[in-house]
């Protein structure tokens, strides 16, 4: 796993972040079984001029290849169980989380939390990459929570 603190120039973090809180959200919600999840959801497509867009660009470049991309916000009540990114075909190599969060206390939930046991609280301007498969989840925010969880998250593609 790899993290790298102030990944976006504190301009386009602050930009990004504004633009996270004014994002008209839809809720995305599904239980299947054991899993399931509850959060707000914006797709990131390829060729999107927002700041989102811009974000995904960057990603792209740093890394070399096909990025698949999304934002998301959890606020109270959300979620997302236990999974681990991998596709049938394969095609998912990392996953990563640029976190967009201010100020967050881990007793509001909201934690990407491991299988190996570790625990990341949500933090402002820092990028999380791990390899695919890699069982994890996100714990639920508690209603007391104050503000929301923010961040992009996607995929590394290998085609």
């Amino acid at each position: 796993m790899i993290h790298t603190e102030r990944f976006l120039d504190d301009e386009v973090a602050e930009a990004l972040h504004h633009a996270l809180t004014f994002e008209p959200w839809q809720v995305s919600t599904l239980r299947v079984g054991e899993f399931g999840f509850r959060f707000h959801r914006r797709a990131i497509p390829e060729g999107d001029v927002s700041i989102f867009g811009a974000v995904r660009s960057r990603i792209a470049a740093l890394f070399g290849g096909p990025v698949e991309a999304h934002a998301s916000w959890y606020g109270p009540g959300c979620f997302l169980g236990r999974h681990n990114d991998a596709e049938p075909d394969g095609g998912r190599e990392r996953a990563w989380v640029l976190h967009m969060t201010r100020g967050w206390r881990p007793e509001w939930g909201g934690l990407l939390n491991f299988a190996s046991g570790e625990s990341l609280v949500p933090r402002f301007n820092v990028l999380t990459l791990f390899d695919v498969p890699r069982d994890h989840e996100v714990t639920p925010v508690v209603d007391a929570a104050p503000a929301g969880r923010y961040a992009l998250a996607g995929w590394l593609r290998r085609f």
